[in-house]
């Protein structure tokens, strides 16, 4: 009996500490407009393997950012995937604009690499083929940038 009641004691304080670390988290995001003095030129990668079901989607919420269109290039590699993958970034990227870049397979990292190798602006990133961003996303990770303490 006294095995069970600290059972369900601690299953409790479990529960009550991951709501509070929730919750802490939703008051915390703010959405507010984030000011940027100077906006820099940034090169978002999106390496795929395999990715038909997801690469539309994800593809469309990068295009879909809030930030400079003259400052944001979008590049995506496809990594020698063997479903549809290439056949609809091929018919998004006539309709789109962002470069595409099919390779044979060599990973995550050489996709990367790849695209590194074209890359022209000041800062470069990395997105997973199958995430989707929100469109004020970038903004909120550029403004910490203005810092000169950030490197």
């Amino acid at each position: 009996m006294l095995l069970k009641g600290i059972i369900i004691g601690i299953i409790v304080f479990i529960s009550l500490y991951i709501t509070i670390v929730w919750i802490s988290f939703l008051y915390l995001y703010e959405k507010k407009p984030v000011e940027i003095k100077k906006y820099p030129s940034i090169t978002i990668t999106i390496p795929a393997y395999n990715e038909e079901k997801a690469i539309e989607k994800t593809i469309m919420t990068a295009l879909e950012l809030n930030y400079p269109k003259d400052k944001l290039n979008i590049i995506v590699v496809d990594d020698g995937s063997t479903d549809d993958t290439k056949k609809i970034v091929l018919n998004l990227s006539k309709k789109h604009n962002f470069t595409f870049i099919s390779k044979e397979n060599g990973g995550k990292a050489k996709a990367m690499n790849t695209a590194l190798k074209d890359c022209k602006t000041e800062l470069f990133a990395c997105l997973e083929a199958d995430s989707y961003v929100e469109s004020d996303s970038l903004r909120r990770m550029i403004h910490h940038f203005d810092n000169p303490n950030v490197a």
